[in-house]
């Protein structure tokens, strides 16, 4: 090989160096990926050049005497040439610093909700302009007191995070207070509690109260039923009105020492027609709560009359739901044997009406409904039902 050559192949070697990416030379190594939430861009990755592989990929047209002289003016010109390039296999990554895009990636912050996954969960991260979930704080007798978060949904602008976990076997004793103030500081929310006898989760009667707000992020919490030992769950939802859509769950023990107002009872019925062409078709469910009366199967009786708005009408009756070893005492969760869906549909179009016979310890109820005209917004497609005579309160 004369010098003239040798010339122009470190000249072609230049040239390719500074004009090529280096990932035609040599097939990128990615980086072990990150969790990137939705709506977040990800940062190209960076690929790394394997010296063994610079190796296999050396043209190999050098024989004879002058292959040494060869590899070592290639290994030379890659040196001179690696300042004017840059360093092989790492391409330039901009600067975080006044680059709004990288800065949402490299800057993020802990939700507070990891605290209270199980352990060995995955810890959720949100990025900016996403904003963590305030902290539920319970305020009596001049203390403030955080509440781990054990189910949970937020969304912040376009990031949106789930957590969903089981309320602690062994909930945090806050004593006695006369009352709590719930503290969450995003307005738009509302929450309710559900008490339940400590150490009764599994058939306990459980009673649940809607919380009146004392501000745009407060809320009061009285005593629920007979003053005594209560497991809380705090259940909090947004509203229309809420900046951060989302839901929450937090447990904790209390010891009232006052009586409250009891629940009323209530009953509601879920019956969904199946559509033309529907593959699916679901069974009916009779649900109850606060009954102050025993509701062991033994006991109870139910049944419904549907009948569409062309007056055709059809009979189900509702036995206790399969697979359901926890309901509450004056509680009822009962269920159709049949779909009966499709039958439903088969009667013509709505509105339904519904009447449903609920025999308790003897004593007929008769309870009335228009679906979806009495339908429950926010447990769709759960009808409220009126009864005469009303049912049985505690």
């Amino acid at each position: 090989m004369t010098v003239e050559s040798l010339l122009r192949f470190v000249i072609v070697l230049a040239f390719i160096c500074c004009h090529r990416p280096s990932a035609w030379l040599v097939s990128p190594q990615p980086e072990p990926s990150r969790p990137v939430l939705s709506g977040s861009p990800r940062a190209a990755p960076r690929s790394r050049l394997d010296s063994e592989t610079v190796g296999r990929r050396e043209p190999a047209v050098v024989a004879g005497r002058l292959r040494s002289m060869r590899m070592l003016t290639v290994a030379a010109s890659l040196i001179v040439f690696a300042g004017a390039c840059g360093e092989v296999g790492e391409p330039a990554v901009p600067s975080a610093e006044g680059d709004p895009a990288v800065e949402q990636i490299t800057s993020t912050t802990l939700s507070p909700i990891s605290s209270a996954l199980p352990p060995g969960s995955p810890i959720p991260v949100v990025t900016t302009p996403g904003l963590p979930m305030p902290p539920v704080l319970i305020r009596f007798e001049g203390t403030d007191t955080v509440l781990s978060v054990w189910s949970s949904c937020w969304r912040s602008g376009n990031v949106s995070r789930c957590g969903d976990g089981s309320p602690p076997v062994v909930p945090p004793d806050i004593g006695n207070p006369a009352e709590i103030e719930v503290v969450f500081e995003t307005p738009g929310w509302r929450f309710s509690a559900t008490a339940v006898p400590s150490g009764e989760s599994c058939g306990g009667r459980s009673q649940s109260m809607d919380l009146p707000a004392t501000g745009p992020t407060t809320h009061r919490l009285l005593p629920i039923g007979t003053a005594g030992d209560y497991t809380i769950t705090l259940n909090g939802r947004s509203t229309d009105a809420a900046t951060n859509p989302g839901d929450l769950a937090t447990t904790f023990r209390w010891h009232t020492t006052k009586d409250g107002p009891n629940e009323a009872p209530s009953a509601t019925v879920s019956i969904v027609p199946s559509k033309p062409g529907d593959r699916l078709s679901f069974a009916g469910e009779l649900s109850a709560r606060a009954l102050g009366i025993s509701t062991r199967p033994d006991g109870v009786k139910a049944s419904a009359m549907i009948t569409s708005s062309t007056g055709a009408s059809m009979t189900v009756e509702f036995h206790p739901h399969p697979g359901l070893e926890c309901v509450p005492e004056g509680s009822l969760s009962y269920r159709t044997d049949a779909e009966v869906g499709r039958q439903m549909a088969s009667l013509g179009p709505p509105p339904f009406r519904y009447e449903v016979s609920l025999l308790l310890d003897s004593v007929p109820y008769l309870g009335t409904a228009t679906w979806p005209d009495d339908e429950m917004s926010e447990c769709s497609p759960c009808t409220r039902l009126r009864f005469n005579p009303p049912l049985p309160a505690l």
